[in-house]
């Protein structure tokens, strides 16, 4: 089941309960080290789960030690100035398979993966156009050193998705070149000293760089996309969105549209298809400085009251980071009071950020 919105078809995870008992159940067989195939048969069977719930399992839940292998090597920020290694194809049909609202999730390993959708064939020049430029304005926005895209020669069309991609890199000012290569997975794996961009499980395994999320980092900044958690599940606490958040400060009236507005270019307000949301209330803050302070309204030692807003903005987890330091360099006072809140997604309408 899927909602579309704009262009872009959203998920609704309509398979998670199908999952909630079947997912434990397969993870720990897989740790107890019974075979994959075999393990998948019998989990499958026994809860009855289709072909699209057996592909969400086979390709989002991994072992223990492989998930937290891949964890460890994980980056959710990128290093400005470091080169980069993109499993080309692997980022682009993911993007592909989201905007088709196929299934998207995150595994127990903490990549972006999908089920059931395109892999290996485009539809037209047109799908892999506006991929290839949101990786490029994604790629753009990271303040990445120089860029190798590797594109699998038995995906039709190659030669020409390489230089395509290499003029739309080069024309958002990325030193980068698109190869094509038999197989991305051997150059993005061995490749050292950088990113290397993929969520396949292989090349994460054996990866001799950071690895980087590059599709997940591109759909939740363009879209604000909030994805299932399979890690969550196994572990038995997928009981909200995964890194969907509420964000809330107070600060002195005069100065809240200054923060709401570093707030809003950080990222923080996106909701479906309306961004700049938030939540602005008056009340009255109250706090006495203490010694060592230096307090941009009161004075040490005395109790100070102040008119203030309070201001609640919805906030994914990719934008945490950014909005937070866009709210500690605008709000004028030394300690801004700041909270985060995990959501529940009952809070939220299906699909809403996913």
């Amino acid at each position: 089941m899927h909602e579309t919105e704009g262009n872009v078809a959203r998920n609704t995870p309509v398979w998670l309960p199908a999952l909630a008992d079947a997912a434990p159940e397969y993870r720990r067989l897989l740790d107890l080290g019974y075979p994959r195939d075999a393990t998948l048969k019998l989990v499958g069977d026994r809860h009855r789960l289709g072909a699209r719930e057996r592909m969400i399992l086979y390709r989002g839940v991994l072992d223990a030690g492989q998930s937290g292998r891949i964890a460890s090597a994980l980056v959710r920020s990128a290093r400005p100035g470091a080169p980069w290694a993109v499993d080309g194809y692997n980022v682009l049909f993911t993007i592909i398979n989201y905007r088709g609202g196929h299934p998207t999730f995150l595994g127990t390993d903490g990549l972006l993966r999908d089920a059931g959708g395109k892999h290996g064939r485009f539809g037209g020049d047109d799908e892999f156009g506006q991929a290839s430029e949101l990786m490029a304005e994604t790629l753009a926005g990271l303040g990445p050193g120089a860029v190798t895209v590797y594109l699998d020669t038995p995906v039709s069309g190659s030669g020409r998705h390489a230089e395509k991609l290499t003029d739309m890199l080069r024309r958002a000012g990325i030193d980068a070149e698109a190869r094509t290569v038999r197989s991305a997975d051997p150059p993005v794996r061995d490749f050292e000293g950088g990113h290397a961009a993929s969520s396949d499980s292989a090349v994460a395994l054996g990866a001799r760089s950071t690895v980087f999320d590059l599709a997940r980092c591109a759909l939740e900044r363009r879209y604000g996309a909030v994805f299932p958690d399979l890690g969550s599940l196994v572990e038995g606490c997928a009981d909200g969105p995964a890194g969907a958040y509420a964000l809330v400060t107070f600060v002195p009236a005069g100065h809240a549209e200054a923060v709401l507005e570093a707030l809003f270019a950080a990222g923080a307000g996106a909701l479906g298809n309306y961004e700049r949301c938030a939540w602005t209330s008056l009340g009255q803050g109250r706090f006495r400085p203490l010694p060592g302070s230096r307090p941009r309204l009161g004075a040490e030692g005395r109790d100070e009251r102040v008119d203030e807003q309070r201001l609640e903005l919805l906030v994914t987890e990719s934008f945490v980071e950014p909005a937070l330091a866009a709210l500690r360099s605008s709000h004028p006072y030394e300690e801004p009071a700041v909270y985060l809140y995990r959501l529940d997604a009952r809070c939220l309408r299906p699909g809403a950020l996913a």
